[in-house]
């Protein structure tokens, strides 16, 4: 055997036996059992103004009860990682837990529950929510309020029939983000940095924006007044059943955009390296480009109806000039990559 096996095989024994013992310790000399914790329940008034929670770990759920009252329930131990109070018509639950190796009973969950915290909203809640989880997914099911921030670190956050009057933020660093039926009467941020978002019949009463850093973004029967921005630094964009009576715009920069069914004032659609697909458009003016990649699209009424202006440096060009006094713009840029385009697509 030879002197870098010997070692390879003694780091992978070491590794294995660090492991066992890390286990032994958590399981049998630390008593982690799903027995430690305990179902702890509290009520409060609904003259709440906001409900605030932040977790260091644990998933949390808010869901509309039928009670006149704001029902929080938790899971705690002897150890009392939570703390739940009210204070100046604001309802703070906090849960903060020791380091793992001091205390891996508030970061190890075992079997028996679901959700952390578990928070009743009233139908008629007057209140904003403030919602964060470092480690741990964010779920929330048919909620009224009048604004919400929503956020988490290391999880998934998922938003069903949720209605904000107000404005409307959702951010995620590593994990989903999912809305679903969601509306906002003011403006609403979706980003996230490592993760996938996913919009589903939105209404947005200002602008929306949309983005992530590492992930797809993808779009299906939103609108908003104010516009729609949805970005990608390496991923793609794409949906349908986009309408806004503002400005529309999608950018990939290390992926496709592909949309169908837009009907906005102004479209654009940009790429630095990916394809660019933007089909059955209905705008005053549209804008395509991509520096790497080719165009095809289509928008639903006639050529005449647009002045033309189509490019490619490198690809062929299979769109021809159009009216030189259309009330319409139509513009397509493509640096590498072929352009094709059709009319009247109904």
């Amino acid at each position: 055997m030879t002197k870098r096996m010997r070692i390879v095989l003694l780091s992978a024994v070491a590794a294995v036996g660090v492991g066992l013992v890390l286990g032994c310790i958590a399981v049998f000399g630390l008593g982690i059992t799903q027995e430690n914790f305990e179902a702890r329940s509290e009520t409060f008034e609904q003259d709440i103004v906001t409900i605030h929670a932040e977790l260091d770990s644990g998933d949390v759920k808010l869901y509309r009860t039928q009670s006149d009252e704001i029902q929080v329930l938790y899971y705690d131990n002897e150890n009392h990682y939570f703390t739940v109070e009210e204070r100046n018509g604001v309802l703070a639950i906090t849960r903060k837990s020791l380091p793992w190796y001091q205390d891996p009973a508030g970061w190890i969950q075992l079997g028996g529950r679901e959700y952390d915290v578990e928070i009743g909203v009233p139908e008629d809640f007057a209140g904003t929510l403030e919602i964060q989880s470092t480690a741990g997914s964010v779920q929330a099911e048919d909620i009224v309020c009048q604004g919400a921030q929503i956020s988490s670190t290391y999880g998934e956050i998922t938003l069903e029939r949720v209605t904000s009057n107000g404005a409307l933020t959702v951010t995620a660093t590593a994990g989903n983000i999912t809305l679903r039926e969601v509306a906002s009467a003011g403006g609403a941020q979706v980003k996230n940095t490592a993760g996938n978002v996913y919009l589903t019949d939105m209404q947005c009463e200002a602008e929306l924006e949309v983005g992530t850093t590492a992930g797809n973004v993808e779009l299906n029967s939103v609108s908003a007044l104010r516009g729609i921005q949805a970005t990608s630094s390496s991923g793609w964009v794409g949906g349908t059943g986009i309408v806004c009576e503002g400005n529309f715009s999608a950018s990939a920069y290390s992926g496709g955009v592909a949309f169908t069914d837009v009907r906005a004032e102004d479209i654009r659609a940009e790429t630095t390296s990916g394809d660019i697909q933007m089909w059955k458009l209905q705008g005053q003016s549209i804008r395509l480009q991509a520096a790497a990649g080719n165009i095809d699209g289509s928008v639903t009424d006639g050529r005449e109806n647009y002045t033309i202006t189509s490019y490619t440096a490198s690809g062929n060009n299979d769109v021809a000039p159009g009216s030189s006094n259309g009330e319409k713009i139509l513009e397509l840029n493509a640096t590498s990559g072929n352009l094709r385009f059709s009319f009247n697509d109904r």
